[in-house]
């Protein structure tokens, strides 16, 4: 802009303006200065404008790496906390394992000791038997006591399963028979308001079963029909 200035001073100075051709000249000083000055904003122009694209290129760059950034650190807590959740369910696991282990142990030593105080109450039982002139009703409640201790056995051998110290065993069961013989033992436990009637719908009917199985079975069934009454 100054050099154009000191150009039209120079100009003026030495060529003093005249009807003929004062005004053309400077008529071209000033459309020579437009141009000037227009390519100089056209180029001014392109420098922001490409200025600007590199800025939003660097911009958009620095959010896609964010983002990027962003979603490795979710991925990164979220193995965190699948790893945690795992290790939780380990430790839950090898706790579960050893409080099975520490009541197998304690069951298969409670399985032993209760096994032989029914050894001597058969044993009282059988002596029972061989004396003279029982009574009809002596003998039906030897029989109710043998039946109990049978069950209980069972029940002592399934504590035995459960402690990893025996195997379940599967046997031909009569279900009605066993049925009857586990009503004896239920009838006492049920409660004054509640009467348990067989139908023998089950009789003649043979499983494969093992029986101290069966018999939690069938207690499981009487128990949460008492609690349904």
């Amino acid at each position: 802009m100054s050099i154009y200035s000191a150009c039209l001073w120079l100009a003026l100075r030495w060529y003093p303006a005249t009807e003929t051709n004062g005004h053309g000249f400077l008529l071209t000083l000033c459309v020579a200065m437009a141009i000037h000055h227009g390519i100089h904003l056209y180029v001014l122009a392109i420098a922001a404008f490409e200025a600007k694209r590199v800025a939003l290129i660097r911009v958009e760059s620095m959010r896609v790496l964010s983002e990027q950034r962003k979603l490795e650190a979710e991925q990164a807590l979220h193995e965190a906390r699948v790893a945690n959740a795992e290790r939780i369910e380990m430790e839950k696991a090898m706790h579960e394992a050893q409080r099975r282990e520490s009541l197998g142990l304690l069951a298969g030593g409670i399985a032993h000791d209760f096994n032989n105080l029914l050894t001597v109450i058969l044993g009282n039982v059988d002596l029972s038997r061989v004396e003279p002139r029982i009574s009809p009703v002596l003998e039906e409640r030897l029989d109710t006591i043998t039946s109990a201790v049978e069950r209980a056995a069972q029940l002592t051998r399934q504590l035995l399963v459960y402690s990893g110290k025996a195997r379940a065993k599967n046997t031909s069961v009569d279900l009605g028979a066993h049925i009857q013989g586990a009503a004896r033992l239920f009838r006492p436990l049920l409660k004054p308001e509640v009467t348990l009637n067989l139908h023998g719908q089950a009789e003649g009917i043979k499983v494969e079963a093992d029986a101290a199985l069966l018999d939690q079975v069938i207690f499981n069934i009487v128990q949460n029909a008492v609690e349904a009454c």
